[in-house]
């Protein structure tokens, strides 16, 4: 990726084609079984109180204002909106908040030093909050949007949806790939920390979704066997450049609302077995 810090830090959001900075990356010798880390980020480094700010300007690296640094993978970020390095529920987490009108804040994960990904299994994990004045449903937009990229191409997206505060998750064996979502039944409540895990084949073309309660363990939510859109950008181009895209903040969710909705994120892993 060469020196990050010389990243720009945008205002607003652009294509993600644009990201492609590497030439072919190296992959690290692996047995077949061996489970690998290949995204990790848990804001331990980043600075409290620190934030990344649609006022900050097009020339300042969000590493350098939050002390961001990933323990596995690198990170883009692309910013319309604001959040804030907050205490969360095991140590620091990064809290989108949404203040500007028609904007959103956007990270994008990659991994580092691998070959594209195009077989074994690829395990994805993160833990959310989601805190409001009114609790759920959510009044306006979808607070939290995770996707997961194969080039610049959605593969699988899923969403805390604004009509009904459940989460949603692509379920179609052909394009377009954000139709035909399926839903949990359970709503997510503001205050309660959950934790979503995805896990895809890449061989057999189907992911499991799980999303289950962190403190109580409770499964609220978990499907097996779902189908994903097998596209042209996953063949050719595999995963791991822009792999993990996470959002919140459009449509507007908190406008007008004391205090405002925030969603909080922590625990960020991707791990990948051949």
């Amino acid at each position: 990726m060469g020196n990050r810090n010389s990243l720009p830090f945008f205002l607003r959001s652009i294509p993600v084609a644009f990201l492609a900075v590497c030439g072919s990356f190296a992959f690290s010798s692996l047995g077949h079984t061996e489970q690998i880390s290949v995204i990790k980020e848990n804001f331990e480094e980043a600075t409290l109180g620190s934030r990344l700010s649609a006022s900050a300007g097009t020339d300042q690296n969000p590493e350098v204002m939050t002390g961001m640094h990933p323990e596995e993978g690198k990170f883009f970020a692309f910013i319309g909106d604001e959040a804030e390095i907050v205490e969360g529920w095991d140590g620091k987490a990064l809290q989108f908040q949404d203040v500007v009108r028609d904007a959103n804040l956007r990270l994008v994960y990659g991994t580092l030093a691998m070959d594209p990904l195009t077989s074994g299994v690829l395990e994805v994990s993160l833990e959310f909050r989601l805190d409001g004045a009114e609790g759920a449903p959510y009044e306006e937009g979808s607070p939290l949007q995770v996707k997961l990229n194969a080039g610049n191409e959605n593969l699988i997206t899923t969403v805390v949806y604004r009509d009904n505060a459940r989460i949603y998750s692509t379920n179609r064996s052909d394009p377009p790939a954000h139709e035909g979502m399926i839903s949990g039944e359970s709503a997510m409540m503001p205050g309660e920390v959950y934790q979503l895990q995805l896990v895809l084949s890449l061989d057999k073309f189907h992911y499991d979704i799980e999303v289950k309660e962190k403190t109580s363990g409770n499964v609220i939510w978990q499907e097996k066997d779902l189908p994903f859109v097998v596209s042209d950008q996953l063949k050719s181009q595999g995963l791991g450049e822009n792999l993990l895209d996470i959002q919140a903040g459009t449509p507007d969710f908190s406008q007008d609302r004391e205090p405002p909705s925030t969603v909080t994120i922590d625990n960020i892993s991707v791990q990948y077995k051949e």
